[in-house]
């Protein structure tokens, strides 16, 4: 998260950031496919409250199945800023497929994007994603957010659903507490 936030191809990115109700962090999306295609990763969600104090993190999957004339195999690490209250409360109630119900703006570093309206002021999520690899585009297009309870209770010790952990702020954990600092620190 820090290198994204701090990559000078993504200059705004502390200003989204600043701006967000919450981010997701995604250090490793792979992509694949030789005619049927996955693509997928697990990373963190945080979200700030009212007085932009960032919480602690739930977990969460981005993926996709894709069928048609597709050959190859690639990576990215990913930020999803999530923009609006309408955006959060979606990704809560596991109602997210990119492309399908939600305002998306995309920037990349290292790839070419599919699935974008480009950078818009009035988008529910921005992704940046820096990828690498053998694949034709990083598209995320039909690509769902889903809650991922069963790693929360491993970290968590008990079972944490998204709303207790990022709105409720119900868990805390010393674990997370480095990307809680990286969140909050001014641009470097």
């Amino acid at each position: 998260a820090r290198k994204m936030l701090n990559n000078e191809n993504f200059s705004d990115a502390r200003d989204i950031l600043r701006r967000s109700r919450a981010v997701i962090i995604i250090p490793s999306y792979y992509r694949g496919g030789f005619m049927l295609g996955a693509a997928g990763g697990t990373g963190v969600i945080l979200a700030k409250d009212n007085s932009g104090i960032w919480g602690y993190p739930g977990f969460v999957n981005l993926g996709s199945l894709t069928a048609g004339l597709q050959i190859g195999f690639s990576g990215a690490e990913m930020l999803v800023f999530v923009i609006t209250n309408e955006g959060l409360s979606a990704i809560i109630n596991n109602q997210v497929r990119i492309g399908g119900n939600a305002g998306l703006a995309v920037a990349t570093f290292g790839g070419d994007v599919g699935g974008a309206k480009g950078l818009t002021t009035d988008a529910d999520y921005i992704i940046y994603a820096k990828s690498a690899g053998l694949y034709a585009g990083l598209s995320l297009e039909g690509a769902v957010i889903e809650a991922r309870p069963d790693i929360a209770r491993d970290f968590y010790g008990e079972s944490a659903a998204l709303y207790p952990i990022l709105i409720d702020k119900k868990y805390t954990d010393s674990r997370a507490d480095k990307v809680c600092e990286i969140l909050a620190q001014p641009q470097q």
